[in-house]
């Protein structure tokens, strides 16, 4: 309710009624629907008769939001990768107004792709007052690196004519819930050893 008033005599004063509003994003008219000039505390608007009122603009700018979803990286576990964390930057939200995120980012195997989402704006969150841009983060998983042990088992036969071979083996280092399933190629039937390769 601002105003500037030129072409008053000394001492005079005007006291505009101005009833522009504006909420949203846009422009409204400040306008001006009436006013009185006062010497003093005595009203003599009656005694003036070159008055201009003009209105004004007011003007509510747009916020800037940039979501973005999170980016993660992990070795390979057999479990996928996800991470549903959605950070908002620049002019943010009004507070009691936001929005809400389904993240759908997944990645199970070595390799990397986008985090995506969507978002729905809350209930009362206007998009004509904000323009928005969404950034992907990235989900990045790498080969497992823990030290993998196979050992084909040892045997040990008198010599009977017959061919032997022992197809048991342990395994260290593998993540719980793993197993390996090796190809043993060790036979032996005369006396001697033979590696029992794996």
């Amino acid at each position: 309710d601002t105003f500037t008033v030129t072409g008053l005599p000394a001492g005079y004063t005007a006291v505009p009624v101005i009833t522009g509003t504006i909420t949203n994003a846009g422009t409204e008219a400040n306008v001006v629907t009436s006013y009185a000039i006062k010497l003093g505390y005595e009203d003599v608007t009656a005694q003036f008769s070159n008055v201009t009122t003009k209105d004004g603009t007011l003007t509510v700018t747009k916020r800037a939001v940039t979501m973005t979803s999170a980016t993660d990286e992990k070795a390979y576990d057999g479990v996928p990768l996800t991470n549903h964390t959605v950070t908002v930057t620049g002019d943010g939200f009004v507070t009691g107004e936001g929005a809400t995120y389904n993240v759908t980012g997944s990645q199970l195997l070595a390799g990397s792709s986008d985090n995506t989402f969507t978002y729905e704006l809350n209930s009362g969150t206007l998009a004509g007052n904000y323009v928005i841009e969404t950034v992907f983060g990235k989900l990045k998983v790498t080969k497992n690196t823990a030290a993998i042990v196979i050992t084909a088992d040892d045997g040990t036969w008198m010599y009977d004519g017959q061919p032997h071979s022992k197809d048991r083996f342990t395994v260290t280092g593998l993540p719980a819930g793993y197993t390996a399933v090796p190809v043993i190629k060790g036979t032996i039937t005369n006396a001697g050893t033979e590696a029992n390769v794996v």
